[in-house]
């Protein structure tokens, strides 16, 4: 049996009923029963991006652009968002707030949160049609990702959230207000959430809600060490509550949200590391688990592709203004932040999945 984020508390929930039910347990991105709470969800998202902003310190490239405290830099730029700086580009700070979770959140973006951060501090002209470009064109990308028919349910969601994964007793909307406010990086879910608790008609919790199973089949339990969805802290729960025989806990460095896919490595056509660990898991459940792969683990730089810098950006450098040569940038125009908030916050709920 698999289960990834949410997933993980089905498979933990099965064995709890089921006992010997599976022959073995993969647990992928573990949300820890009584610990991980959507009502804390908005506050998970600071402890990554410092964590990010202290890689970024100790790379050549984002630290000689960042300095030695790349943390504070992004923390000094929320505070002059707030007083008023580079209005130019048409966001509050409650709008960057709200977009910017998703560059801790999504692998792929992450080497561009402090390039834009970087830009949008300065704010040149040129820096302005960039951001502006880069928004439009993450824009038109999220909008292409999110067609066809749609998978989930919206209200089956929240109504898993507030009748389990919400704290007890729960939070006040001024209390989830307050968390928000508090954070550089809030994707407000738990905000906008809250609201609803009161009236929303929650089923009731079962004799296994909050629990752990005392099934004793083999499990390998895995989480990105740089996974604001299911934190590390909370995930690595799992290792003192599953001690029976032939239970692994693999903390995986750089990796997101679903390890099994958000592990890459370096060799070439190898499959993300987390898979590797889950392929000879599956051939030996009761055989230790081999995770030479974290030493093959992509970690994570800030030397981007040049295609990727050239379409997302419009430029030929994440960082500088450089004279020629260029490439074709879209005409400068209002940037809908509405939208990119809107379209970034769902994505990172299909993310979430």
């Amino acid at each position: 049996m698999y289960g990834v984020s949410y997933g993980t508390t089905r498979a933990l929930r099965f064995l709890q009923a089921h006992p010997g039910g599976a022959d073995a347990v993969i647990l992928d991105s573990v949300a820890s029963p009584g610990a991980q709470y959507l009502s804390r969800y908005d506050t998970q998202f600071d402890p990554v991006a410092r964590d990010l902003s202290e890689v970024c310190a100790a790379d050549p490239v984002c630290g000689a652009k960042l300095g030695p405290e790349p943390w504070a830099k992004l923390d000094a730029l929320f505070g002059k968002l707030t007083a008023g700086h580079c209005a130019q580009l048409g966001a509050d700070v409650a709008l960057f707030a709200s977009v910017a979770p998703l560059f801790v959140q999504a692998r792929s973006l992450r080497a561009h949160l402090f390039p834009l951060a970087y830009r949008i501090d300065r704010c040149e002209p040129a820096d302005v049609e960039v951001v502006g470009h880069y928004m439009q064109t993450l824009l038109d990308l999220l909008s292409q990702t999110g067609g066809g028919e749609p998978r989930s349910s919206v209200i089956l969601g929240t109504h898993v959230a507030l009748s389990e994964l919400w704290e007890e007793p729960a939070p006040t909307p001024a209390e989830l207000q307050a968390r928000c406010d508090a954070q550089r990086f809030c994707p407000r879910e738990a905000q906008a959430l809250g609201p609803l608790y009161e009236a929303w008609p929650r089923y009731p919790h079962d004799r296994f809600w909050s629990g752990w199973p005392t099934s004793t089949v083999p499990i390998l339990a895995m989480n990105g060490q740089l996974d604001p969805q299911t934190p590390i802290g909370l995930a690595e729960l799992s290792a003192d509550r599953l001690t029976a025989p032939h239970r692994t806990f693999v903390a995986v460095p750089w990796s997101s949200h679903g390890v099994a896919f958000e592990s890459p490595v370096k060799t070439a056509g190898a499959a993300p590391c987390g898979t590797q660990m889950m392929a000879g898991f599956i051939a030996a459940p009761e055989a230790p688990i081999d995770t030479t792969c974290l030493d093959d683990l992509v970690p994570v730089t800030w030397d981007e592709d040049p295609a990727v810098i050239e379409v997302l950006f419009g430029a030929t450098d994440m960082w500088e203004n450089k004279a020629s040569p260029a490439p074709e940038r879209r005409a400068a125009a209002p940037i809908d932040w509405a939208a990119v908030a809107r379209l970034a916050r769902d994505t990172a709920r299909w993310l979430g999945r």
